[in-house]
C-alpha cells in the first residue's frame, strides 16, 4: 500500500504548485515538462508504455529551515545544476522536496526569514532544475502542528 501512495504521490507534482503566476521565479531557457507517468496493474509506466522504477532521494530542509532567522536559502548545500547532476550519478530518478504548508502559504508570522514569495521561488526554481534532468521532482506538503507545553 504504501508503495501505491509513493507512486501516486509522484504523479501528483504538477498539482502542487500554483500557477506561475503567483510567484516571481525565472524561467530557464529550456524547461522541458516532466514525463508523466501512470500505473498500470501493479507497475508504473512512462508515456511510452516502459516499466519505471523509482530510486529517489529525500532533499530535505525548506520544510524546517523557513522557521529559521537570518535565512537566504531554504536549504541546506548547494541547489545548482551541478548538485543536480550529483544526484544523477547516484541513479535517483525522482527527489522529494518537502513542503512547509505555513511557509508556503505566508501564514502564522512564517516564514521568519524573506516572505512567501521568496520561499514559492526557491521550491520552484530547483524543481525546474530537477525537470529538465531527467528527474521526478515530488512534493508532499508538511503541515506544522501548534506545539503543546507539558
Amino acid at each position: 500500500m504504501r508503495r501505491f501512495a509513493f507512486a501516486i504521490a509522484a504523479l501528483l507534482v504538477a498539482a502542487v504548485l500554483p500557477g506561475e503566476a503567483a510567484f516571481a521565479a525565472p524561467k530557464p531557457a529550456t524547461t522541458k515538462a516532466a514525463r508523466p507517468l501512470r500505473v498500470v496493474a501493479n507497475k508504473l509506466v512512462d508515456d511510452s508504455g516502459r516499466v519505471v522504477q523509482l530510486r529517489g532521494v529525500n532533499r530535505n530542509s525548506p520544510e524546517v529551515l523557513c522557521i529559521a532567522t537570518n535565512r537566504t536559502s531554504y536549504f541546506h548545500g548547494p541547489t545548482d545544476a551541478a548538485s543536480v547532476a550529483a544526484i544523477k550519478a547516484w541513479g535517483a530518478n525522482v527527489v522529494r522536496l518537502p513542503i512547509n504548508e505555513d511557509c508556503w502559504l505566508g501564514r502564522n508570522g512564517l516564514p521568519v526569514s524573506m516572505t512567501a514569495a521568496d520561499y514559492r521561488a526557491q521550491m520552484t526554481s530547483y524543481t525546474r532544475l530537477l525537470v529538465p534532468a531527467g528527474s521526478t521532482s515530488f512534493s508532499t506538503c508538511i503541515s506544522p502542528r501548534p506545539r503543546r507545553s507539558v
